[in-house]
Order: structure tokens, then C-alpha cells, then sequence
């Protein structure tokens, strides 16, 4: 089966629940912590009302095993951890935190291993509208710092240990109690060389989804999408010379995501597949053929 011959199958299994329980006059909601995003990168732009803190655990796996150009790179198995604290310090204010840390597991490199923490970011994000104050939308903008806690060392991630920054734009529409959709806008870059003397590359990435969230049952389901251009970063040689890394790469992923919610602990688990419409880089390099998400969430 064609890997996105899926997405059809669920936005009509959408339609098809939506249409039905139209049908029968429910008037019965959906359970208040549905509705988040699988996807490591799509955050959305609604935020929480004061008072209220999240916490979520995301993480991702990545089987880099599929050469997309080039020759001769190497099979990278990735991990990808996130842990992400946000509390609403007013109606429209919020403060959000996240923590990486990430596991690459290369085949005959050495070190094998290239692993650690990545550069948290601390912010802010400020809704200019607001759906739950009547705006027929919501419009948040957001600005991030990077701290410069990732570790340094041949077996650390390269550019990490630097100040950098963050900005974003995010919209989020709730069409029914039932029907969401988010939009993100993100620019993100780091200021100063970090870890074995890289820069890494600016980024931009542009993130939707679509979710229905069921009233009879406490699950959702959804189709999620992520883009993310990468620049190639530069490294500085121990000449003093700096030279491109040609580390560029574009890709886009989609793919289907349910939650499932016990409201009763005001708990939520989430799972993600995620599969590649698009991959480019600027020099040999291997892709994963699909990502897999998973997502534990927690109100307070």
C-alpha cells in the first residue's frame, strides 16, 4: 500500500463521524485536554487559561537508513526526546520551556554514538486574538531564547552550546467543538559557533493539523503535516578558515495521529506516523523512510 494512501481513508472517516453525529443532535463535548498535536514540531495557537501548567514527554524515532543523494553516508538511528512545560500566566500570556535530548546511533563512524542535551529555549507567547475571549480565531505570536546547555565533545552534537533564538506565528481555529485545525510559522538560528566549532544553519518550518475529536469516546484523530528548511551551518577549521557544511536539507512529512484521553487524571497519550512527500539535500545523505511519534501529556 502507498504510504499516504491512509490520509484519505481517515479525513473520510472524519467527515463520516462529523456528518453523524450531526445527524443526531448530539450536543454532548468533547474531553477538554483532546485535540494536541502528535508531531514534535506543531504547536498551534491556542493557549492555556491562567493558571494552568502542561506538561508533556514527546519523543521521536528516525531510521535514517535511506540514501535520498549521494552515496556512502552512513545508517543513523535517531532518537529525539522533548520535554515541554507551558503555564498560563494570564488569559492571553503564556511561558514555555523545552528540553531535547537526543540519541544517534551511527553505523561505522566513529563514535558510534553521537548523543546529549540540546539548547533548551525559554519563552513567551502573547495571544493578539483570542477564539475563547470571541475572536473567530486565535492569533499568538511567540519569541524564544536558546540556552547554550547542550554538551560539548566529539560524541555531543555538533553546533550545540550556543545562544541562539526563536520567533514564531500561530493560528488556531475551533470550527465545531468537534473540528480543529493549527497553523505555524517558525524562524529559529543560533547567534555564536557552538560545539566542535559549527554554526549550525537557520531554520524555517511551516506546521498544520486537523483533528477530529470524538464526543461519544475519549480519542481523537487527526492528520498532521511538518516542513522544516534547514541552512547549511559552516564550521570554523583550526587555520581560522570557515568553510560550508553543506548540512542543508528540506523536508516535509505527513501522516495520521490519534489521542487518547483519561480525564479522570487529566492524562492524555498520543501516536504519530509520519511519512516524507518531500526530501532534499545538499550532500549525500540518508532519510527515514517514516517517523514514528509518541506523545504523554499531563494538565495540572
Amino acid at each position: 500500500m502507498n504510504k499516504l494512501s491512509l490520509l484519505p481513508l481517515i479525513i473520510y472517516f472524519i467527515s463520516i463521524n462529523a456528518m453523524s453525529a450531526d445527524a443526531k443532535g448530539n450536543t454532548s463535548s468533547p474531553s477538554k485536554i483532546l485535540g494536541a498535536p502528535v508531531n514534535t514540531a506543531i504547536s498551534g495557537g491556542s493557549l492555556l487559561p491562567q493558571g494552568m501548567l502542561l506538561t508533556a514527554v514527546n519523543s521521536s524515532f528516525r531510521d535514517k537508513d535511506n540514501q535520498i543523494k549521494g552515496s556512502g553516508s552512513p545508517d543513523i538511528y535517531s532518537q529525539i526526546w522533548l520535554l515541554k512545560i507551558r503555564y498560563g500566566m494570564t488569559d492571553r500570556l503564556e511561558g514555555v520551556t523545552v528540553g531535547s535530548y537526543i540519541n544517534n546511533r551511527r553505523n561505522n563512524m566513529s563514535p558510534e554514538h553521537i548523543e546529549g542535551l540540546g539548547d533548551q529555549s525559554v519563552g513567551l507567547s502573547y495571544a493578539l486574538l483570542s477564539q475563547r475571549a470571541g475572536a473567530p480565531f486565535w492569533l499568538t505570536v511567540g519569541g524564544a531564547v536558546l540556552l547554550p546547555t547542550g554538551q560539548d565533545g566529539d560524541n555531543h552534537l555538533p553546533g550545540n552550546g550556543a545562544w541562539g533564538g526563536r520567533a514564531s506565528v500561530s493560528l488556531t481555529k475551533f470550527f465545531t467543538p468537534n473540528i480543529k485545525g493549527d497553523m505555524d510559522f517558525i524562524f529559529q538560528g543560533p547567534f555564536e559557533r557552538g560545539n566542535q566549532d559549527v554554526k549550525r544553519g537557520n531554520e524555517f518550518q511551516w506546521n498544520t493539523q486537523f483533528r477530529y475529536m470524538f464526543s461519544e469516546i475519549p480519542w481523537d484523530i487527526g492528520v498532521e503535516s511538518a516542513y522544516s528548511h534547514n541552512d547549511s551551518g559552516t564550521r570554523e577549521l583550526s587555520t581560522g578558515r570557515v568553510i560550508n557544511n553543506q548540512s542543508g536539507t528540506t523536508e516535509w512529512v505527513i501522516g495520521p495521529s490519534f489521542n487518547v484521553a483519561i480525564d479522570s487524571i487529566n492524562v492524555w497519550l498520543g501516536f504519530g506516523s509520519f511519512f516524507p512527500v518531500m526530501q532534499e539535500a545538499k550532500s549525500a545523505t540518508k532519510m527515514e523512510n517514516v517517523r514514528w511519534e509518541f506523545k504523554v501529556g499531563k494538565t495540572w
